[in-house]
């Protein structure tokens, strides 16, 4: 098993891992693998774009999500994939298979099942705590 940095020192477009790391969301919404080993900002931290449509949808019906940070998405997970180079030639990966540790137990994701989108437009915890000026 890498990690994330282990990949990009040996990266090869089209090539088989297996790797590790923290699956989250980026600042850009899209999901992200991180190292294990991040340091003190892991916004920060190399990172591999991973680009499975409906993978998000997926996760957050299937695993806890948490209410602190920057990224409501923040769980250990092995991931075994196919590394690319797209568009702007930045690494992604295509996820072929997915464990996720949620609450001490390990899951695999069933990538097959698609699940409706979540409403973006819905209230969230920041317009829970916002401040409306009163």
């Amino acid at each position: 098993m890498m990690t994330v940095r282990e990949v990009f020192d040996n990266f090869s477009n089209y090539k088989e891992v297996y790797v590790n790391g923290y699956i989250i969301y980026h600042s850009d919404g899209n999901l992200i693998l991180i190292d294990k080993g991040y340091g003190s900002d892991y916004l920060n931290s190399p990172f591999l774009k991973i680009e499975n449509h409906g993978l998000s949808d997926n996760l957050e019906n299937n695993v806890s999500l948490y209410g602190g940070g920057s990224s409501r998405l923040f769980h250990y997970a092995k991931i075994k994939g196919v590394l690319f180079l797209d568009e702007m030639e930045k690494p992604y990966l295509k996820v072929r298979e997915l464990f996720v540790e949620d609450n001490g137990l390990w899951r695999l994701i069933d990538l097959s099942r698609h699940y409706e989108p979540r409403n973006r437009e819905e209230i969230n915890w920041h317009d829970i705590f916002k401040e409306n000026g009163h």
